[in-house]
């Protein structure tokens, strides 16, 4: 019996000593407290969602998985942070939602999502978030209605593609994808400085009319007559139009099947001449030469089947210098006797060689000047250089390096991009375009290369500034004999863009 006591006695201590029972937490294991330490410390970002503290809720209808507590830094596929109100589906993760949030994103939208958004939030989705309103000119293509411009028209302009319709004057420098160029602005007959549409507007067209009222269709080349006016080959409207310098542009002429796709154009005195790429017959691409009569726009046949002389250059004596881009090749031809003179390169021979009459090499020569002495200057637009050719067919270099860039500087180190068109003044400073750099040199008689209009990208901006203004074509050009005013032919170099413009640029 004592020996049975004296066990029961031992039990009843141990069982009453401290550390032992069900209150005990390092026997029966860690309280609500210490779970939930543990779940804060396995909750890390990319965690599998099992983690869920016992006193946390499913997440409303909709989600795929349980939502975890907020977290400092995004989950992989968790809310960030959970919703005030239930969405119809994930809400807004690090990754793509599946589709559009029923409700305000809070940390992301600026305005409640009403339907799937066509383009991401800056900071959180890659899909499906409206990006903040714009205040100024947009830099990338919009997909849907700019939240405070596009309900009405904007102001200034988008520089890319919108998809509805905007008032823009300060424009677009790519094609809108629906013919989105809005009404043309008022016409004014006022001119400035800097680069401004002398007329013309974005829809190709063949009305007459002042300034933006007017319509082009591919403007190719320009040159200024006796009178001052701004005489246009209208490419693919095969018609010649005359601009005054108040921007009032008239057809002359009327179309017809002989007279298809004009180009070379240039004044021989007061006589106007023009290139077609196709023949008298409209058959094949052999190109024809005509007279243009100024006042009844009646067309004689001065040359069948000669080529596609597309650079026109007139001499003193009443001939004129024929430039020939795909035939690489460069001739003079009295329009008197029709007869024509090989003056340098080789038809169908490519290349750069600088040498006598056949010998030398041109790679794609586009149009031409004469200078003061007698030489004729033209652009070789294949080898990036401009090519100085005397009357005896004697061909070197006049400027650019053959390196495909628009640099400025010394005529011997000085690049250019294209070379197009080409104009003088009565200093002897002349005007390029730059086809592929997308901007305007000027190369003075001193030697010396600089950039006077256009910022390098393509596109069309009116600018009071110069370098600030942007073109798209730049396939013709000519300048006042001051050099102060030049005409550029801005289409769409046979592009299916909408540029159908004369732009005009004036220095000060």
């Amino acid at each position: 019996m004592r020996r049975l006591e004296l066990v029961f006695a031992l039990t009843l201590a141990v069982l009453l000593a401290p550390g032992c029972g069900s209150d005990d937490p390092k026997v029966d294991g860690p309280s609500d407290a210490g779970a939930e330490q543990v779940d804060q410390a396995i909750d890390t970002p990319g965690d599998i969602p099992v983690d869920v503290p016992p006193d946390a809720p499913p997440d409303t209808p909709g989600d795929t998985t349980f939502d975890t507590p907020p977290d400092s830094s995004a989950d992989t596929t968790f809310d960030v942070p959970p919703d005030t109100t239930a969405d119809a589906t994930v809400d807004v993760d690090s990754s793509v939602d599946g589709s559009v949030d029923s409700t305000v994103d809070t940390t992301v939208d600026t305005t409640a999502d009403s339907s799937a958004d066509s383009t991401a939030d800056s900071s959180v989705d890659s899909t499906f978030d409206l990006p903040p309103p714009d205040t100024t000119v947009d830099s990338s293509a919009d997909s849907t209605a700019d939240a405070s411009l596009d309900s009405t028209a904007d102001a200034s302009l988008d520089s890319s593609v919108d998809s509805t319709t905007d008032a823009d004057f300060s424009v677009d420098s790519e094609v809108d994808s629906n013919n989105d160029f809005g009404p043309p602005p008022d016409a004014s007959t006022s001119f400035g400085l800097g680069v401004e549409t002398l007329a013309g507007w974005y829809n190709p067209g063949n009305a007459d009319g002042t300034r933006y009222a007017a319509s082009f269709n591919n403007p190719v080349n320009v040159t200024i007559g006796p009178g001052g006016d701004i005489w246009v080959a209208d490419f693919d409207n095969h018609i010649i139009r005359r601009i005054t310098a108040a921007g009032v542009v008239t057809t002359v002429g009327t179309p017809s099947a002989t007279f298809k796709w004009p180009f070379g154009i240039a004044f021989v005195g007061t006589t106007l001449y023009v290139e077609t790429d196709v023949e008298s017959t409209g058959a094949a691409s052999q190109g024809a030469l005509w007279r243009v009569d100024t006042t009844t726009g009646a067309r004689t046949l001065v040359a069948d089947q000669i080529g596609k002389a597309r650079g026109l250059v007139p001499l003193s004596n009443g001939n004129i210098v024929l430039i020939y881009p795909d035939q690489h090749r460069i001739a003079i031809f009295d329009p008197g006797t029709t007869m024509s003179t090989p003056l340098a390169g080789t038809a169908g021979m490519a290349g750069y060689v600088n040498a006598t009459g056949a010998a030398a090499r041109f790679n794609n020569p586009y149009d031409g000047v004469i200078v003061t002495n007698g030489d004729l200057i033209v652009t070789d637009r294949g080898n990036h250089r401009l090519r100085r050719v005397t009357m005896a067919g004697v061909v070197t270099d006049f400027a650019g390096t053959g390196v495909a860039s628009s640099t400025d500087g010394p005529v011997a180190t000085a690049t250019f991009n294209s070379p197009l068109a080409l104009c003088r003044d009565s200093s002897d400073n002349i005007f390029v375009t730059d086809a592929d750099g997308y901007v305007i040199r000027k190369i003075t008689s001193a030697g010396v290369v600089s950039t006077v209009a256009g910022d390098g990208v393509p596109g069309v901006i009116d600018a009071v500034n110069p370098l600030q203004g942007r073109f798209y074509g730049l396939e013709g050009l000519d300048c006042s004999s001051n050099g102060l005013l030049l005409y550029v032919a801005d289409g769409n170099r046979g592009d299916p863009l909408q540029y159908n413009r004369i732009r005009r640029v004036a220095f000060p």
